[in-house]
């Protein structure tokens, strides 16, 4: 069974923050009137009663307080990560979409590579089509190496409770060397 929004634990703990409150503005109010009445100013027990409670809302107040920061932090935390976790799932789909497509793209060249009725020329442009996809096949294979690797290093990360950790570091460098065309050996 799922809280609702009204009896959630941080509502139930801002509902107890503001009673709280209530009860130290009667203390200081009851402390400050002790003052007025001298059959009260007698009673030391009634100051400390006061003081103590005093003591010990405010220190509920702050507790609750902590709480509540730490809580709203791990949600947030929690909202990120799913939302993270989402972009990494279509990102996903995404570099198998295209491996789809690249795949059929060289099936399709190699088959007009190997067909003897076109002609040369033809045949060439097909095995350089057959190559460049072939070249962004194993870019696009790497790619998705790579970033499964770094998911599976963040996921090994245990969360911290209130400090949102990025997953593993990226090698800068080898991303670069994906992402850039490749050069030709002449120049």
């Amino acid at each position: 069974m799922q809280a609702s929004p009204v009896t959630s634990t941080p509502h139930v703990l801002r509902r107890v923050k503001r009673l709280i409150w209530f009860a130290l503005i009667a203390c200081v109010a009851l402390l400050a009137g002790l003052d007025t009445r001298p059959e009260l100013t007698e009673q030391v027990a009634t100051r400390l009663s006061l003081v103590v409670i005093l003591v010990a809302s405010w220190t509920i107040v702050v507790e609750v307080s902590v709480y509540l920061r730490r809580e709203e932090t791990r949600r947030a935390a929690e909202s990120e990560a799913a939302r993270l976790e989402g972009a990494r799932l279509t990102a996903s789909a995404m570099q198998d979409r295209i491996a789809n497509k690249l795949s059929l793209t060289v099936g399709y060249a190699e088959f007009l590579v190997t067909d003897p009725r076109l002609p040369e020329d033809l045949r060439e442009q097909a095995q350089k089509a057959m190559d460049g996809a072939r070249a962004a096949a194993e870019q696009m294979s790497e790619l998705k190496r790579v970033t499964r690797q770094e998911y599976e290093a963040g996921s090994k990360v245990a969360p911290a409770r209130s400090v949102v950790e990025a997953p593993g570091a990226y090698d800068s460098d080898r991303l670069q060397a994906m992402i850039a065309p490749p050069r030709d050996a002449a120049g």
